[in-house]
């Protein structure tokens, strides 16, 4: 368990920005505050930004031999960083290095050959890029899926399971995470957080009025995806009808098909992101949470406050209460050893068999329905029934199917009422229908303006299913989808009617030290 004290926060602010007051107002807070030379089109800003940290945090490095400031680059940015980091002589810096594996290490080595006293960060996109580092950092910074500009295939969820099995190298995560999930992740070995989109509408941010009304409104899901078909992603956030999406949009189906080189169409969309009114917006999905930080904590300070006293509640609570244990209050509920279930899976937990293993090993079964006919859901459901005898089970079905269909399988199932149901893209009406009928019913939730919809309709049972799951899944990865739900609950959810609420996550979670980040949210 990493020590709650001594976890970093990292907070990225664009270089060539109208001013540096994330990377101040977070070196100021006990951060450290990062000027992102990457997407940097006005050098002459970048490094009259980083003479602003200079001289705002001068007093506060005074007094202290760690980097309260630093850079964070690529080998595109070499000859930009060498001379920012000329221009702060002696002073210790944050440097944060990206690249591809094989020119990372030389990068930087290059950059701290001549600053032994700079402090070295790689930044990387998968656990095999690990493997390539040598011992020069630091800290390793895991980039999740969902986070800004290029990614890999997993998410800092995913990454955070595959890094901190491994006692090499201190790990600070980045992509989507907010004060539950750093919280988590810190009482679970991570050595620190990266924040980013997440504080775009602080008090200090440096983005125009227009850019910030905009982002307000959004959950993370409207970021978009170029180049999974390449095997180079990239996320971004472009508004409806701006010409660079379109172009974009067309130079990326040109690659695909083989009609543009994949290095023309790199270079089309690096140069196409960036931070004036008509580019595409490196933004993650992180920036759902932005304007709840902005409204709940207004200034970076008093959100890097809120994620360190976070890390000591969630302790805490963690301590008091064994969520995860065998006759837990969920488990109790529903009559099971575990809190667990067995998502419905279509071709797969089709079958008696199959649920009675997952009943004998003590969690829920839920048999997926999917497209069956009524006769074959009235076959399979009275099988179920015989072979599990008392032991718990559902079903899960698709809120979406057409109504004929729905008929016949509701009809089956209301014959032979299973202990609960599980709708998949369903509606509260749809499972106010089942719990009408005393089977309790679970909506999946894949939005956090759907959830509080969902809450005032009455709604108790949800899952909240990050896009690391199979089948039918929402848009946004565990950790930022998390996030927003949880606090959700917390502004929407009375204590008194918070009893009540029976809540499962889903996504991504595999083992001991994911199933006890879940129970650390």
């Amino acid at each position: 368990m990493q020590d709650k004290q001594t976890f970093e926060t990292l907070v990225y602010t664009p270089a060539d920005a109208a001013h540096a007051g994330l990377a101040i107002a977070a070196a100021r807070a006990d951060g450290i505050g990062v000027l992102d030379l990457e997407f940097c089109r006005d050098e002459a800003q970048a490094r009259a930004n980083f003479a602003q940290m200079l001289s705002a945090t001068a007093q506060l490095a005074a007094k202290q031999s760690q980097p309260c400031i630093g850079l964070r680059c690529s080998s595109a940015q070499l000859r930009l960083a060498q001379e920012l980091l000329a221009q702060a002589q002696s002073r210790p810096l944050a440097v944060v290095v990206f690249d591809d594996a094989g020119h990372i290490n030389s990068l930087a080595h290059t950059l701290a050959g001549s600053a032994q006293h700079h402090r070295l960060y790689a930044e990387v996109t998968s656990a095999a890029a690990l493997e390539q580092l040598d011992g020069s950092y630091s800290a390793v910074i895991a980039k999740g899926h969902e986070a800004a500009g290029w990614v890999a295939e997993d998410t800092s969820y995913i990454l955070a399971q595959k890094l901190l099995r491994q006692d090499r190298q201190r790990i600070i995560l980045r992509g989507g995470l907010g004060r539950h999930s750093v919280a988590a992740s810190v009482l679970l070995g991570a050595a620190g957080v990266v924040l980013d989109d997440q504080v775009l509408l602080l008090a200090e941010s440096p983005l125009s009025d227009a850019h910030k009304s905009e982002l307000a409104r959004l959950n993370g899901a409207e970021t978009r995806l170029f180049g999974e078909q390449l095997d180079m992603p990239c996320r971004v956030y472009g508004r409806r009808g701006l010409p660079a999406m379109s172009e974009i949009d067309n130079a990326s189906r040109a690659a695909e098909a083989g009609r543009m080189a994949q290095v023309d169409w790199q270079q089309q969309l690096q140069a196409a992101m960036g931070w004036q009114a008509d580019d595409l917006l490196p933004i993650g999905q992180g920036i759902g949470l932005a304007a709840h930080y902005r409204d709940q904590y207004r200034s970076v300070g008093r959100l890097l406050q809120a994620l360190r006293r976070q890390v000591g509640e969630s302790s805490s609570l963690l301590e008091q209460n064994a969520h995860l244990s065998e006759g837990s209050a969920m488990a109790q509920s529903h009559g099971t050893r575990f809190p667990i279930a067995q998502g419905p899976m279509t071709r797969v937990s089709d079958s008696a068999d199959f649920a009675d293993a997952i009943a004998n090993g003590g969690a829920l079964p839920f048999l997926a329905l999917a497209l069956m006919r009524g006769e074959q859901v009235d076959s399979l459901l009275q099988e179920t029934a015989q072979k599990l005898g008392d032991k718990p089970w559902g079903v899960g079905l698709l809120g979406f199917v057409p109504q004929a269909l729905r008929e016949e399988q509701c009809q089956a199932v209301f014959k032979h009422q299973p202990d609960y149901a599980l709708i998949a893209g369903g509606r509260p009406d749809q499972a106010a229908e089942f719990e009408a009928r005393g089977i309790p019913a679970y909506l999946h939730a894949p939005a956090p303006a759907l959830l509080k919809l969902y809450l005032e309709q009455g709604a108790k049972r949800f899952v909240f299913e990050g896009r690391e799951c199979g089948g039918h899944i929402g848009p946004i990865a565990s950790f930022p989808l998390w996030e927003q739900m949880i606090e959700v609950l917390l502004s929407e959810v009375s204590d008194q009617d918070a009893a009540g609420m029976h809540l499962f996550f889903a996504g991504g979670i595999s083992d001991a030290r994911s199933s006890a980040m879940i129970a650390a949210l």
